[in-house]
């Protein structure tokens, strides 16, 4: 299970996504909007939600700016971080992904944080991922 969570100046999105067999991001329901510059705790609390969460539904890019407080991707991606977020048994995986000159992300390498599944450890090492994200 996956999520990706995009943090912003005034806020964090965690949302649920998956990826296609062609190595797309899929984003699905529920979304979670975290207000303000969310602790390492609540971070960590919305990502086990939506990766404990089994139903899911898809959704667009348009459901996440809707959300986000901006009108478009092209203003959104510039704006945020994001951190990739996985768990495999008790254990999670913090990815960070870089925005490029063209707009889109792409993951760093060798800089995966791998901690135990509680929610101060999952929170912390996604804003520990954050400053990869530049």
């Amino acid at each position: 299970m996956e999520c990706s969570v995009f943090i912003l100046k005034d806020r964090g999105i965690v949302i649920r996504s998956s990826e296609d067999g062609s190595g797309n991001i899929v984003w699905q329901s529920p979304v979670t909007v975290l207000k303000g510059k969310p602790s390492a705790e609540d971070l960590g609390n919305a990502i086990l939600d939506i990766l404990g969460n089994r139903i899911s539904e898809n959704i667009t890019s348009a459901e996440i700016l809707k959300n986000s407080g901006f009108k478009t991707w092209d203003a959104f991606v510039p704006k945020s971080r994001l951190v990739g977020v996985s768990l495999k048994g008790e254990k999670v995986t913090a990815t960070p992904y870089f925005t490029s000159a063209d707009g889109e992300y792409y993951m760093v390498l060798n800089r995966d944080r791998i901690v135990d599944a509680n929610a101060f450890e999952t929170g912390n090492s996604v804003l520990k991922c954050l400053e990869y994200c530049e």
